[in-house]
Order: C-alpha cells, then structure tokens, then sequence
C-alpha cells in the first residue's frame, strides 16, 4: 500500500530543526465526526482530590484497572466547550482516544488509525503506533505526539464506524528530521496557545529536554513552520503549555508521589511540588485559564483540573 509524499517541509535556521508534513492520506467514506460518538461510558467524580482544591473525575473500573492501556494526553475537543479528548497507548502498539463529557459525565473510546489506499483502489486501516503522550488541537485539526517520529494530524470531522467500532484516521504526518551533528526534536507531549503549538521532548540522563514553539496558519489550522526552541526544561517533563509568555510544565514522580507543576521561563522554571496527583501526563489551558491534567497509573488514574493555588 502507498505512502503519500511529503507535501511540505520548513527548517529552522538557528537550530536547523526540520518538520516535513505528508500529503493528505486517503480519506475514509461514511464518516459521522466526533460529534456522532455515542458516549457510553460513565465516569465517576473523584471527591478524594477535592480537599486538595482539586477537581477529579475518574473512569470505569475496567479502564482504571487495565494494565495494558495508558492514558497520556488531553486537550479539549471544542472552542468553549466541556469536552475534552484524552489519548492512550497499548502496550501492544495500539492508540486510541477517550471523548469525555465532564457536564454528563460520559465518555467513549475511538480507535486512532491510518489509512492507506490498497492496490484495488481501496482503503485499508491500520493501527497508528504511537506513544500518543501529547495531544493538541488547532480548530477541527488534533495533533498526536509521536515522540522520535514527529505527530501526526487527524481532522475531527473524520470519525466513521468501521465493522461496529468507531475510528478517527489520520489525515497528515508531521515527520521530525535535522542534520548531522543535531539531535531531531523528540515530541513527546504538545498543546496548543496563542502562539501556535507547544511542544517538548521527556528525557533523563543526557538526552536533550527542549521546548519549543511551532508556528500554526490561521487559516488552514495546520503548521505553517519549523520548531524553535524556546528553551530547555527539567528532567521528566510530562506535558506544557505555554499562556502570555508563561510557561508550566508537569513532572511524574512515580506511582506513589505527587507530581510537580513548574512555571516560568524555559531555562529558568520554578518547581512547586505536590501540586498534582501521582504520574501527571500532559497539559491543557482551558479558556478560563485553568490547567488540566491527565494521570496514568492503574487504580490512580484521573481527568484533573488544577485548584487555582496549584497552577
């Protein structure tokens, strides 16, 4: 089955960072979009997190339990709207998104795929095999973090029921590449600002932690540049977003400690501990200013708005 060719690619001069996008894949006939997903799935609020000024809502017992699948990023599924989408990755190379109704508290998952156009004409799905560790949405356009590999773009609108599951496929790859001698920014986690996309890379050891900005065409929601980088950032960074020129920034410290918020300037964040529940994935601003979380752990794993004094 065919690939298509990069349609696009931008570099950054000061680092010499690179972003290619693909040709749009094949699109998929029959699509009912995000909004026909039947929410099925019932959430639970979580009042323990509460003493903490602390908002919390948790899945069903089966999804809180599984050891196989991962919940990793969050974004909002609409402009001023209480949805949210949060990603997760199998352990056995499958992705997939939640869409979560924290006003009803429903929720459902989609399977993330990528089509291809066989040889007959047809189009066939594969699996998307990410970490999916970051999510970001520009307009009707979701960006899913695909760590060494770049992210890739799926549009919204594009939701359709295959053989009784509901699937989301791809529509672009954003491949990540630089020159001999630089290190390809990793995205590991990613949002959406003013300024376009957010995203960073989780490291420990050597490996570089920068934080960069993407440049995003209004008119199209898509990439319209190279990444630069803001800055470097802390060991073990989770998820950031960046709001007016401030920066916060998540750290997991396992499944038993609280995580960390930092905030700030990159090369220069200030570390507040025990500011989010144990093993904080990626973040999301929401209009109002609030910062969501998501939290990974088996039997710990919660949707969390952050009280005001932890943001």
């Amino acid at each position: 089955m065919s690939q298509p060719e990069v349609e696009t690619s931008w570099t950054d001069e000061a680092s010499g960072l690179r972003l290619a996008r693909s040709a749009a894949y094949p699109r998929v006939p029959g699509a009912v979009g995000l909004e026909g997903v039947p929410l099925t799935g019932k959430l639970r609020r979580s009042w323990a997190l509460g003493v903490l000024g602390m908002r919390a809502w948790t899945w069903e017992p089966a999804d809180r339990r599984d050891r196989d699948w991962w919940p990793q990023g969050i974004t909002s599924a609409g402009d001023g709207d209480a949805g949210l989408l949060v990603s997760w990755y199998s352990k056995q190379g499958l992705s997939r998104l939640s869409v979560v109704d924290t006003r009803t508290g429903w929720y459902a998952h989609v399977a993330l795929a990528v089509p291809r156009l066989a040889g007959d004409g047809s189009v066939a799905l594969g699996p998307l095999k990410v970490h999916a560790g970051g999510l970001a949405r520009t307009g009707r356009w979701l960006h899913v973090a695909a760590t060494a590999k770049g992210f890739w773009s799926a549009h919204l609108d594009d939701v359709v029921e295959v053989d009784g599951e509901l699937v989301l496929p791809v529509r672009h790859a954003h491949r990540s590449s630089a020159p001999e001698g630089v290190e390809p920014l990793r995205y590991s986690f990613m949002s959406a600002g003013s300024s376009g996309l957010v995203v960073g890379e989780y490291a420990r050891g050597k490996k570089t932690r920068r934080l960069a900005r993407i440049p995003v065409d209004p008119t199209t929601g898509l990439p319209c540049g190279a990444p630069v980088v803001a800055g470097d950032g802390p060991v073990g960074m989770q998820g950031a977003v960046e709001r007016d020129g401030r920066w916060s920034v998540t750290t997991s410290h396992g499944p038993w400690t609280p995580g960390s918020l930092w905030s700030g300037s990159p090369d220069a964040l200030v570390r507040r501990r025990w500011a989010t529940p144990m093993g904080p994935e990626d973040l999301y601003a929401d209009a109002g200013g609030d910062l969501w979380t998501v939290t990974e752990h088996p039997r710990r794993r919660w949707i969390v708005r952050l009280s005001p004094s932890r943001r």
